[in-house]
């Protein structure tokens, strides 16, 4: 168990952000309204996390699509990981390509790629490192139901990791056992406790 304690440590909408919660093994899930600073939350912890986390690797997934990797074929990016990151599995990269039936893309440039062909190809990579911390900014938009279905499959191989997961639709995530942290704000502050 990890524990996040954080007062006052920096503002969202001029409204000043405490934490405290613990994150445990297996799915944590940041839940609150629409605009209240999620995915800001997700950046501050990306960019305090050797403070935050104790220098444990951690591997994150942003809600954007991949650049400036975009004029590259899905294949080359695969390879350009494997010979430059220490921590990259490429055995695991293309097994979870097989899981997700993403072969036939490969070949194709990033930037032809589908709002969920990104989001399933920038998991593929985010799960091909070897991490102890996992974090992923609203990973099921742009995914089908069968995808979801997929992707979550997926994760519950994960559970001896940390999962941390912003998602807005919290139902499609309820049939796992996860931990629900919640962000609410009233008018001078914001909040994140479990």
């Amino acid at each position: 168990m990890v524990n996040i304690e954080l007062v006052n440590a920096f503002q969202i909408h001029a409204k000043k952000v405490s934490a405290n919660f613990s994150l445990e093994k297996g799915l944590n899930v940041l839940t609150g309204p629409n605009g209240i600073g999620k995915s800001t939350f997700f950046n501050y912890l990306k960019h305090h996390r050797k403070e935050l986390l104790l220098n444990r690797s951690c591997a994150f997934m942003d809600q954007f699509p991949l650049q400036p990797l975009s004029e590259l074929r899905g294949k080359d990016i695969i390879q350009i990981m494997a010979e430059d990151f220490s921590h990259f599995d490429v055995h695991k990269a293309y097994h979870f390509v097989s899981q997700f039936s993403f072969e036939h893309l490969l070949y194709n440039k990033v930037q032809s790629y589908s709002g969920g062909e990104n989001q399933i190809f920038k998991f593929i990579l985010l799960l091909s490192q070897q991490a102890d911390f996992y974090f992923l900014d609203e990973p099921l938009q742009y995914l089908d139901d069968k995808n979801i279905e997929l992707f979550l499959d997926v994760l519950k191989e994960f559970n001896d990791k940390y999962v941390f997961i912003i998602e807005h639709r919290k139902e499609k995530i309820q049939q796992l056992s996860a931990r629900f942290i919640i962000m609410k704000q009233d008018q001078q502050s914001i909040k994140i406790e479990a």
